[in-house]
């Protein structure tokens, strides 16, 4: 989790999901053994980060958390991309924002030691929160850990590692706005809807249709109202804006990149060595 603060603005930011916390979404359940194919991988972070003085940070607050596994098999956050952890990809990214100023983990303990390896390499504090048996439960448990000060709770997802500096800046000035927003890219495909039997019902019209990224920027009130009504009616939701959609509360759509993929098949590994690659001159 991260907290932050520009101008008045006093944000938190939660990585999956005064200050932005950031909750990102890391580890497997408890149930789920740690992956032998981890073991002696490559932990060290492949950025430079500039120095920057404590006194001039903000206040913003990061975490990472997990999902419930459901996706995939293996533990697509901790496969490697170019030599290091998917999941650390947006750590290094969101603790290079001058806003952060902690970043919550939530993971399952056996998973701490690859995140507790960047502490000397950050500039920000880590943090760990302890992840629940859904999506939703592990961004409550990291919004117990959210600092009281923080104003915007930015919730990501690590399994995109290539989301941008300048995507995550517009989203949390548009969370701070609006209160509630979300990255988001215009679909492209075709989309119908189909019935039980397969048969198509209706063409969509494209041009009112997003694909929903993250990070998504929430104020910590917003969200909490949020969870106290999606847990009173034993609701699950599939994304963390859907909570605040329940309140009835507009939820603003920020324009991101199509290269912020979710890592989720071997082929979207593939796609982002190659994004990687590209953008960095590196030879995949």
């Amino acid at each position: 989790m991260t907290a932050l603060h520009h101008g008045n603005m006093n944000c938190s930011i939660l990585c999956k999901r005064g200050a932005v916390s950031f909750v990102g979404f890391a580890a497997l359940p408890f149930s789920q053994p740690r992956a032998s194919a981890f073991e002696g991988l490559v932990r060290g972070p492949k950025f430079e980060f500039r120095e920057k003085g404590r006194s001039g940070r903000s206040r913003m607050t990061p975490y990472c958390a997990e999902n419930s596994g459901k996706e995939a098999s293996m533990p697509k956050q901790y496969l490697p991309l170019l030599g290091q952890p998917i999941a650390l990809y947006s750590l290094y990214t969101f603790s290079q924002l001058i806003q952060v100023k902690e970043i919550i983990v939530v993971c399952d303990p056996s998973y701490k030691d690859i995140f507790e390896g960047t502490k000397g390499k950050l500039c920000v504090e880590v943090k760990f929160a302890l992840p629940g048996k859904e999506r939703q439960d592990s961004v409550y448990s990291g919004l117990q850990a959210v600092d009281s000060s923080s104003e915007l709770v930015c919730i990501h997802d690590s399994a995109r590692p290539l989301v941008s500096t300048g995507d995550i800046e517009k989203v949390l000035k548009d969370g701070w706005l609006n209160g509630a927003a979300v990255l988001g890219v215009p679909v492209k495909a075709t989309i119908k809807e189909a019935n039980s039997q397969s048969f198509v019902v209706r063409t969509l019209d494209r041009k009112t249709l997003w694909e929903m990224q993250t990070p998504q920027v929430i104020k910590p009130d917003l969200l909490k109202k949020g969870f106290e009504l999606v847990n009173r009616g034993g609701l699950e939701v599939t994304d963390d804006v859907s909570i605040v959609e329940h309140l009835k509360h507009p939820v603003y759509i920020t324009e991101g990149s199509y290269t912020n993929i979710k890592v989720t098949t071997p082929d979207d590994l593939l796609l982002a060595e190659r994004i990687m690659s590209l953008s960095t001159g590196v030879s995949s």
